[in-house]
């Protein structure tokens, strides 16, 4: 197992803040103070910026840490979207070059019904349809009882997500009123 050791390097000149940063992968800088340590004397995982100049708000690109991206429900803002409905129904429009990431669910039948969030293109996911959440249609969804229902806690880890600029949608089996709420964020 890899582990990566964040380096945070500031050097204090004249009173005033100043970040000094290096690649990934590269040779600490030696003129630099530490917080933290490195791995065999190579920087990983944090770099520093000082944007505009600003002596404060130094950003920290936390998404070279590893290699990996961080979680898009860790770091993006979410939007919660409420659901009520008694038809299949587009909940959220796509957005071009992006995903919805879905990182919380609470759904609620008021009687025996199967739900199923899916994702597709044109009108309410009539194309392209795939099931994000297991099935592509309302047959092969979730299958609540009367009153029945699920939670998907809003956490700071994605449950799911949509193809690439996809609508997101509900598809349920019956007339029956569905309510809930749904917690996404849109990220590349």
């Amino acid at each position: 197992m890899r582990h990566f050791v964040a380096v945070i390097i500031l050097l204090l000149l004249s009173a005033e803040a100043w970040a000094q940063s290096g690649a990934t992968g590269s040779n600490v800088p030696t003129s630099a103070s530490y917080v933290g340590g490195s791995v065999s004397g190579t920087m990983r995982g944090v770099t520093l910026t000082n944007p505009a100049g600003s002596q404060y708000g130094f950003d920290v690109n936390i998404a070279s840490y590893g290699g990996q991206l961080p979680d898009p429900c860790r770091v993006n803002p979410k939007v919660r979207t409420s659901i009520s409905v008694t038809s299949n129904t587009q909940l959220i429009t796509g957005t071009a070059a992006k995903n919805t990431y879905f990182c919380g669910l609470v759904l609620s039948a008021g009687a025996a019904t199967n739900v199923a969030i899916v994702n597709g293109t044109g009108s309410v996911c009539g194309s392209g349809t795939s099931g994000p959440m297991g099935g592509s249609t309302a047959a092969t969804g979730f299958q609540f009882a009367a009153n029945g229902g699920l939670v998907i806690p809003t956490g700071d880890a994605f449950a799911a997500s949509t193809t690439t600029g996809d609508n997101t949608c509900i598809f349920v089996s019956a007339s029956n009123q569905i309510s809930g709420v749904m917690v996404t964020v849109v990220a590349p």
